[in-house]
Formats: structure tokens, sequence, C-alpha cells
């Protein structure tokens, strides 16, 4: 098993915990490998079993890549979304995008069209 034995601190609901960004131990090759695919390709997965930090690891690429996007980075976290839940929904929500209309999907891709932004799916699984 594991022990805890660093100090802990209390954060206000809805604050950022200290060191949130802070540098991944350990995982220098992997960043590597990520920014390399992601200036190859379009769309990158970054798969493992629960609780291996991939989570972290996007989350601190977004953070590390140069704001090359006109539109920025986006974080859909789909974590809370039930098993058979909406992820086109989801996704427009978190990017505040309108998805009137009898094709949520067909919505969602004209909205994201014009659009120059790299997103993270969160939790896809």
């Amino acid at each position: 098993g594991y022990r805890f034995v660093a100090a802990l601190h209390r954060h206000a609901a809805g604050a950022a915990a200290a060191g949130a960004s802070a540098a991944l131990l350990g995982r220098d090759d992997d960043i590597a490998a990520a920014e390399a695919l992601l200036e190859r390709h379009a769309v990158v997965s970054i798969v493992g079993p629960g609780g291996v930090g991939k989570s972290s690891l996007a989350r601190r690429l977004i953070e590390a890549l140069p704001a090359s996007r006109t539109h920025g980075n986006a974080w859909v976290d789909l974590a809370m979304l039930p098993p058979q839940g909406e992820v086109v929904v989801a996704v427009a929500a978190a990017l505040g995008l309108p998805v009137a209309g009898a094709d949520p999907l067909a919505a969602l891709a004209m909205a994201l069209r014009p659009l120059a932004l790299r997103m993270v799916l969160d939790n896809a699984e």
C-alpha cells in the first residue's frame, strides 16, 4: 500500500489546490512523447488503467503547450456524466456553445467548425 506523508492544507470550495500544476515526477518521457504526437496528429488519446495519472498528464500538457490556437484550450470533464449521458451536450455546455435543434451533434459540429482550439475530453471512457 501507500502512505501519504505530505502536509495537508485546506482550500475553500472551488479553489485550486496549491501545486496543482507542479511538475509530474518521472513523466518527462511521457510528456515529450505526447507533445511529439500532438505536433503530428489532430487527435491523441492517453490511455491506461485508472489512477496512473492520465488526467494529470493531460492537464500538464495543456498548460505547457504554447497558446498557438486562436480560441485557446478547453478542458471538458465527463466524469459526472451518467453511463448513457449526452457527451455532445456536455461538450457544448463546457464550451458555452449552443446545440439547439433536432440534431445536437450537427449543431455542435457547426459551432466548432470555425474555432481553432485544443480540447481535452477527460474521463471519456
